[in-house]
């Protein structure tokens, strides 16, 4: 019995350690927005936090490798196109307090994304 127990905690952590985030309920995120990167690639970064504060959000991005990208997407729910671009980059993001949130690759958000700056500087206020 105890045994069963064990697996069946397991496997429920396993499942809900892997999931992807996905977005609050709030209205705000089915607003329509316009991503248009123009006819030169934009770095994926810079195009998360644009995208993100478009609907009042700090975006933090932390393990985001330098990628250019081009996209040009017009007149969809923001819902839409943050998740696509979230899924077609392999990141994940977690949401802490006041609008903030962390974007990263899934290990970095899975693994506490600021471990190594507590080490480096463990009396610095979180910002």
């Amino acid at each position: 019995m105890f045994k069963r127990f064990l697996i069946t905690l397991a496997l429920g952590m396993a499942s809900t350690g892997f999931a992807a985030s996905s977005l609050p309920t709030d209205t705000k995120f089915d607003s329509v927005v316009t991503l248009k990167t123009g006819n030169t690639a934009d770095d994926l970064s810079m195009v998360l936090r644009a995208l993100g504060s478009s609907v009042g959000l700090t975006v933090v991005v932390e393990g985001i490798p330098a990628k250019s990208i081009n996209y040009d997407i017009s007149g969809k729910p923001f819902r839409d196109v943050w998740e696509l671009l979230i899924q077609l980059n392999g990141l994940d993001y977690e949401f802490k307090s006041n609008n903030i949130v962390v974007v990263g690759p899934p290990s970095v958000i899975a693994g506490g994304y600021s471990s190594h700056c507590r080490r480096a500087h463990p009396r610095a206020p979180f910002l």
